[in-house]
């Protein structure tokens, strides 16, 4: 196996072992976290550079020796064997071809031919050597009957891949997973998979650095394992897998609740997991329900029969889909969980690791799934205005009730999920909406975790009860000038990665709607901005009205919000070299 399949492996590896090893240590897990969330960044920028540049081999180059390797794997490593199978089966060996491959392989004709001739000679010697090269032909024959088969099912996602837009992601790699129900662990890297895995790898990083406890750091490098596996998946059921095991890590490791209040605890898991697996189960049926008609679980054999549904059948099929990105994104009325944790006195680390991995998988879902499997559907001018109406609302009821709430940790995190209504408006608004939708979903959770971590620093200093702040910024000038920068760019100013993402999302959206949709979505962006700025000024402006002195951001936690900052209006400074990257 050549040193290129492996990477993606790899990339999923290190944060799995660097978390459970912080969890399991008792010193310095602080450093085994944030060094495994640094390898994992470095690693994936290293894929990156070479993905842009077109060097790194892509699904289609790479299908033919990843097909040799399968064969070697199942049947044999000799050389003849693997140039005369690989290609059959990359053309596809229907049951009856296996049958005869299996049976030309096995030698058992020559040792049919052998008994015969000696049963004419009336040789014991040669009937006897006969009969056991027909037996063992036949058990070779057994034997590549089940190989050829297995095989057959293997290297059909990868045949059927290859033929595809997914034939240009590159670093592929294809192992047995859950040969059972013909899953696989089928990876590989595209655009937007590069896109999402920067960060994902940078997010894991920056919150490990502002972890308040030091183990905490290890339930955020597992969950940025699943994040990208979630991420690098070509396969539904490995998807599906990745976003169940971060819903479930959300309520049991990334969030901590208060010592002694059971009852909140209880409260704020169920309210988590309810929506969550509610999600879970919604994206795991619809994928489960289109396989039992398609026979595969791979992205390309759903797109393909997703496709030959009628616009009808597909948009019945789209709403359990849109259902589970929704309780990610999050959506009204799923949106609950994340104002109730954050109000639980949670780690703001965590809080912002879970409120950006679970943007994070939104938009991958609609990237994924949604938007592939539904093509003809999402034509539907209906559907488009039905969707894009949804977002809107969504956006300015988070605005109006991040606008009515005192707590400064619930009014980021309502904040912080408007862009979850954003990226829905614009993958429903045509090619020019969907790269922007997709990047508002990725960057854009960056920018929303700087808001809820610096909320969360604001409010352990200082408490949580915004009208009782004021003066703030007089006496921590590097927290107000991190909130000020991160509330900014969640606005959408340009220069930042959101004016770029909602610039393409009005364009695409005045080409697909009418005008005066258009020109109407636009109040609650405005709704949004005079919330983010009304919570500013009220904390950090103005006269000091609390008592007692308030601590500046240290060198650790500047250094962590300054970096999301500075990744969010890198971006914004050549926003077309990412949306070509989304594209891809």
């Amino acid at each position: 196996m050549s040193a290129s399949l492996t990477y993606l492996t790899y990339l999923c590896a290190i944060p799995l072992g660097a978390g459970l090893l912080a969890l399991a240590v008792r010193r310095g897990a602080r450093v085994v976290a944030c060094t495994g969330a640094l390898l994992v960044f470095l690693l994936v920028v290293a894929l990156g550079q070479r993905f842009e540049v077109g060097a790194a081999a892509t699904l289609r180059a790479q299908a033919t020796s990843i097909a040799k390797r399968k064969v070697a794997q199942r049947l044999g490593k000799g050389e003849v064997l693997r140039e005369r199978v690989a290609p059959q089966l990359l053309s596809g060996l229907s049951y009856p071809k296996q049958q005869e491959l299996a049976e030309s392989l096995s030698g058992r004709r020559i040792a049919v031919e052998q008994l015969r001739a000696g049963r004419e000679a009336d040789d014991a010697a040669a009937i006897h050597s006969g009969v056991l090269a027909v037996q063992e032909a036949q058990r070779e024959e057994r034997r590549l009957r089940a190989g050829l088969s297995l095989l057959d099912q293997e290297l059909g996602s990868l045949r059927r891949a290859s033929q595809t837009s997914i034939g240009d992601a590159a670093y592929p790699e294809l192992r047995s997973w859950l040969p059972g129900v013909g899953s696989q662990w089928f990876v590989a890297l595209d655009g937007i998979g590069l896109v999402a895995s920067l960060a994902i790898a940078l997010l894991a990083l920056c919150c490990s650095f502002m972890t308040q406890k030091a183990r905490d750091g290890g339930p955020i490098l597992l969950g940025a394992a699943l994040l990208l596996v979630a991420a690098l998946a070509q396969d539904a059921l490995l998807f599906a897998a990745a976003w169940t095991g971060f819903v479930l890590l959300g309520s049991g490791l990334l969030l901590r609740w208060p010592e002694g209040d059971e009852e909140g605890a209880r409260s704020g898991a169920i309210r988590l997991l309810v929506p969550g697996l509610l999600g879970a189960l919604a994206l795991g049926g619809a994928c489960l329900w289109l396989a039992a008609r398609t026979g595969s679980l791979d992205f390309a054999a759903l797109r393909a029969t997703a496709a030959a549904l009628s616009p009808r059948e597909q948009a019945l099929f789209l709403a359990p889909l849109l259902l589970a990105c929704a309780t990610r994104l999050p959506l009204p009325p799923f949106h609950g969980w994340l104002p109730a944790a954050a109000g639980s006195g949670a780690d703001p680390a965590g809080l912002a690791f879970l409120q950006g991995g679970s943007l994070l998988l939104g938009a991958l879902g609609l990237a994924r799934l949604v938007v592939p499997f539904g093509p003809d559907a999402l034509a539907d001018p209906r559907v488009i205005g039905g969707l894009f109406a949804w977002g809107v609302v969504s956006i300015g009821f988070l605005a109006l009730a991040a606008l009515g709430e005192r707590d400064l940790r619930r009014q980021a995190a309502l904040s912080a999920a408007c862009v979850g209504g954003i990226a829905l408006c614009g993958v429903v608004t045509g090619d020019l909406g969907q790269s922007g939708g997709l990047l508002e979903g990725t960057v854009g959770a960056l920018a929303g975790a700087v808001v809820l971590l610096a909320a969360g620093v604001t409010a352990r200093r200082g408490g949580a009860d915004a009208l009782a702040l004021g003066g703030v910024g007089s006496l921590a000038p590097r927290l107000a000038a991190a909130t000020a920068l991160g509330a900014l760019a969640l606005a959408g100013i340009p220069l930042s990665a959101a004016f770029a993402a909602r610039a393409r999302i009005w364009e695409g959206a005045w080409q697909a709607l009418p005008k005066w949709a258009v020109l109407a979505s636009l109040a609650p962006f405005a709704l949004l901005a005079l919330g983010l700025w009304w919570s500013f000024q009220r904390v950090f402006l103005g006269e000091r009205r609390g008592a007692g002195r308030f601590r500046d951001l240290d060198l650790r936690e500047a250094a962590a919000l300054f970096t999301l900052l500075l990744a969010v209006f890198v971006v914004g400074l050549d926003p077309l070299r990412w949306l070509a990257l989304l594209a891809r």
